[in-house]
């Protein structure tokens, strides 16, 4: 078991998060609540041999709750590559150990690091799709932007994403052989099929529905600290989340809202009652005025 102890970086505030690196493994934590950019946390992890008696097939990991962190709340660890949501059971509290059982590692090749869109690329990207006095439209250049790095840049895997068909972009590898240039040329229409405009749409999905549960555990999701959420925006954006199967873009396409930061925090949103929480919370940045 070690203890390490780092700063949060500058730029860094409640809800952001922050990657370090320990003995070659890198790991992504949610910037705790009531701390910020200077200021330290704790971190311990303690990680068996494999089959040290889980479940078969996983691992029990040993970490310790950083501080800011009560019942009911959430932070982040990403352990070999994949991030999990880790949620802090009730009767323990910041400094305190608990244990999770996490998949076990297969000895395989190391999963690549999923790619990260940068300020710089976009605007690279932005320069590239500029012709003449047409401009591209931003939002539709960062989707195409975060689904390639999202998906490391396996085209059939970022069109199955988009909805769309990708054998043109298959048949131009050298269109798509960066992210910048994949974002660019996409928002050009040279791969012939554009977000929503797929000639071979997926199938329609069943609408969500809404329960009072579901409700229930946003509520209990978004109240920190002795704070509590506006149950009418937490449930039009449950609602709005139901509504749109989860579809992120079209949800914040439904609030008036940018998708880009939700876009980039997946495991922020891949529930309903989570997606809700950290709307209401304001960790996507963007917040409907009323």
């Amino acid at each position: 078991m070690t203890e390490v102890e780092v700063a949060v970086p500058e730029g860094v505030f409640p809800g952001m998060e922050f990657t370090l690196s320990y003995e070659g493994t890198e790991l992504t934590v949610v910037c705790p609540d009531c701390v910020g950019p200077g200021d330290p946390i704790n971190l311990t992890i303690d990680v068996p041999a494999a089959g040290g008696g889980g479940t078969p097939g996983t691992q029990a990991v040993n970490i310790v709750v950083p501080d800011g962190c009560f019942p009911g709340m959430e932070f982040t660890v990403d352990f070999e590559g994949t991030p999990y949501n880790i949620a802090v059971p009730d009767g323990t509290g910041p400094g305190q150990e608990i244990t999770i059982e996490l998949p076990a590692s297969g000895g395989g090749a190391e999963a690549p690091a999923q790619m990260e869109v940068t300020d710089e690329m976009y605007e690279e990207a932005f320069k590239k799709a500029s012709k003449g006095f047409t401009k591209p439209d931003p939002d539709l250049l960062r989707y195409a932007l975060v689904l390639y790095c999202t998906n490391n840049g396996d085209i059939p895997a970022v069109f199955a994403a988009m909805g769309d068909d990708p054998s043109e972009a298959l048949r131009k590898p050298q269109m798509t052989d960066t992210p910048e240039k994949f974002a660019a040329n996409y928002a050009l229409g040279y791969f012939k099929v554009r977000a929503g405009q797929s000639s071979v749409p997926p199938p329609a999905a069943p609408v969500l529905e809404m329960t009072d549960e579901m409700f229930q555990e946003a509520y209990k999701r978004a109240s920190k600290m002795g704070t509590r959420p506006d149950p009418d925006i937490l449930r039009w954006a449950l609602s709005t989340y139901c509504a749109k199967n989860g579809d992120i873009p079209a949800i914040f396409a439904a609030m008036g809202d940018d998708p880009a930061e939700a876009l980039i925090k997946p495991t922020f949103c891949d529930t309903p009652d989570k997606f809700a929480a950290n709307y209401v919370l304001g960790y996507f940045k963007v917040r409907v005025k009323r």
